[in-house]
């Protein structure tokens, strides 16, 4: 898929101001288009989505240019399904462009978030966060968290040699997530695979 180009001036010039004590806040990603006047199909990552009804704009960030953000305003939202939404973007005038963009997150500004409701999580939210199993404590901590296939999965690196797991973010794997951490079960087939490469240590050294 071609590097998208960005926007013209006048839409990159709406860019609110972003300091950075900002936190940006992934809230969904850009999974296909829709028509031929630019409408993209979003994936949220709260079912609810409740940001769509009073937010102005999003930044949107491709995974060929991550270094780079663009605020896009919205235009339009309609909602054909649970998790998903269709927005029309002022920066996505047509369906050649908008389609160069399929594959970037959604970034919002943490501020201009409604609070999550109590026993539950945004997706960055979980970032950081210590990773433990029920049986052997604390194993590693949350590096990051990524989206394929319409699945999320977090990468834990571990304590023990800084190798990471890349487990799917599903309760059979993730029974419980808390304020302090997250607990992982059914992990052995992935800690195997990590572990394969760190040295035993020789029992009669000194």
């Amino acid at each position: 898929m071609p590097t998208p180009t960005l926007p013209p001036n006048d839409i990159a010039s709406a860019l609110p101001a972003v300091s950075d004590a900002d936190r940006l806040i992934r809230v969904g990603h850009i999974v296909g288009v829709h028509g031929i006047r630019g409408e993209v199909r979003i994936k949220a990552d709260d079912p609810e989505a409740p940001w769509a009804d009073h937010l102005d704009g999003v930044f949107a960030v491709h995974p060929k240019q991550p270094q780079n953000r663009v605020y896009m305003r919205i235009v339009t939202c309609r909602r054909p399904g649970k998790n998903r939404l269709i927005l029309s973007l002022d920066a996505l005038f047509d369906r050649t462009t908008a389609e160069k963009w399929v594959g970037s997150e959604l970034l919002a500004l943490e501020q201009q978030l409604p609070a999550p409701p109590e026993n539950t999580w945004r997706i960055g939210d979980l970032v950081d966060l210590p990773a433990a199993t029920a049986a052997g404590g604390r194993i590693g901590v949350v590096s990051a968290v990524y989206e394929s296939g319409g699945q999320d999965y977090l990468e834990i690196q571990l304590d023990c040699n800084q190798e990471t797991l890349l487990i799917p973010f599903l309760e059979h794997f993730v029974p419980d997530v808390r304020a302090d951490g997250l607990l992982l079960a059914n992990l052995d087939d992935f800690l195997e695979e990590a572990m394969a490469g760190t040295p035993t240590a020789d029992p009669s050294a000194p």
